[in-house]
């Protein structure tokens, strides 16, 4: 337990096994988070950043099974999310 090296490795294959554990954890994490958890996604159609910011959007939903509620501020759309609230 005294060992610091254990809990924080110097040793290059050493910290990408402790990176790959912890994205795995995190990856877990959201997982749960998406059972009981959603997302508003709010957007305007006209808005540059946000056909940019979409695709994200989309891959976080289908990845971790997050419920997403696209909500367009100015009516328009997005090709990932063509019906907004």
């Amino acid at each position: 337990s005294l060992n610091y090296s254990l809990a924080h490795p110097t040793n290059q294959l050493a910290q990408q096994v402790q990176t790959d554990q912890e994205k795995a954890k995190n990856q877990q994490t959201l997982k749960q988070l998406a059972k009981h958890y959603g997302l508003f996604f709010f957007f305007a159609g006209s808005c540059p950043y946000c056909h940019k910011f979409a695709p994200t959007v989309k891959d976080v939903e289908e990845t971790y099974g997050f419920s997403v509620i696209p909500v367009s501020l100015d009516g328009g759309n997005l090709p990932e999310y063509p019906n907004p609230e």
